[in-house]
């Protein structure tokens, strides 16, 4: 984790305001922004928890009994986290038992510089075996909106930039409505409950696994606990 940390120097920087000059009908304008910095001597070895739990591994244990241990890691993302130095962005955790018999590895890391995809291209990164560590790095455009009113899926006619008014005026309203009606004139509460079918889940995961040999390639199951 230490190679893909100092890999990716951005996951150890903090979040600073900044001010920048744009220009606007020929105005010249200092805008204050958000930035994320990071300092050249940041050490990765502090953005790494190693625990040691034995009660963790209860063979009884409920899902609860783990994200409450996990939660205490949290790095309890907030405003408050912008201009200040302690913080930190990312965190990654390891907790095992005495015998190192059993291990959990865990992750937290701010949606304000990540999402869900980068979470796992960082933990693709640990599978030594087939992936070499690589820099996520991010490179600066000056065309950003042009791109992404290119690529985007909303709407001909909608600019990126405006896609969540659009959004917020489709949703916001209609579902305070929806809550109004449900607590002030006794409407009924629509409830879904889905379940999964862990024997069918089991069934296609074990079907790609023998796909997976046959090609010589390596299954993982991302729905695995």
């Amino acid at each position: 984790m230490v190679k893909v940390l100092n890999a990716n120097k951005w996951l150890m920087g903090r979040l600073r305001h900044v001010y920048k000059n744009e220009t606007k009908s020929g105005k010249t304008v200092t805008k204050k922004v958000i930035a994320l910095c990071v300092s050249d001597t940041e050490s990765a070895e502090i953005y790494i928890n190693e625990t040691v739990n034995n009660d963790f591994f209860k063979s009884d244990a409920t899902y609860t009994h783990y994200t409450d241990i996990i939660k205490k890691y949290d790095l309890g993302m907030s405003g408050k986290q912008i201009d200040n130095n302690d913080g930190k962005l990312f965190e990654f955790g390891v907790i095992t038992d005495e015998a190192e018999t059993q291990i959990c590895v865990h992750m937290c890391i701010s949606h304000m510089i990540a999402d869900g995809y980068t979470m796992f291209q960082i933990y693709k990164q640990l599978d030594f075996e087939n992936v070499e560590v690589f820099s996520m790095n991010a490179n600066r455009v000056e065309n950003y909106d042009e791109i992404c009113d290119k690529l985007s899926m909303i709407p001909v006619g909608i600019k990126s930039v405006d896609s969540m008014i659009k959004f917020a005026e489709a949703t916001v309203v209609p579902t305070l409505k929806k809550g109004v009606a449900q607590k002030w004139k006794g409407k009924v509460l629509k409830q879904f409950l889905y379940k999964f079918d862990k024997h069918e889940i089991e069934k296609r995961k074990l079907q790609y696994q023998e796909e997976c040999e046959q090609l010589d390639l390596k299954f993982v199951s991302t729905n695995d606990s």
